[in-house]
């Protein structure tokens, strides 16, 4: 049976001695530390089916190999996750998807 899912990250911040700062330097010079959770989410509810943990810093293109996908799936997604290699696999085996 096809699904529908979201995927999206959001930033956890922590302490800086310890996880790589994460986005641009402020013009303070100080950056976040933290981790990003990357996460696959059933539009039909609140558990996400799929959690990856990463350090902040990391493009969330990393994550997008992650996420099991079948034939006539629908995820739904925004700019971050640009991918071409993904989106042409996911084409071949007629996984849809649809960036925002």
């Amino acid at each position: 049976m096809a699904g529908v899912s979201i995927l999206d990250s959001s930033t956890i911040t922590l302490f800086v001695d310890i996880f790589k700062g994460a986005g641009r330097n402020a013009i303070d010079g100080k950056k976040k530390g933290g981790l990003k959770l990357n996460s696959q989410v059933p539009i039909s509810g609140f558990v996400p089916s799929l959690v990856y943990l990463t350090e902040a810093a990391c493009n969330d293109k990393v994550f997008f190999g992650q996420p099991v996908t079948q034939p006539r799936d629908i995820n739904v997604f925004d700019k971050g996750y640009v991918n071409y290699q993904v989106w042409s696999e996911w084409k071949e085996r007629g996984v849809f998807y649809a960036k925002g």
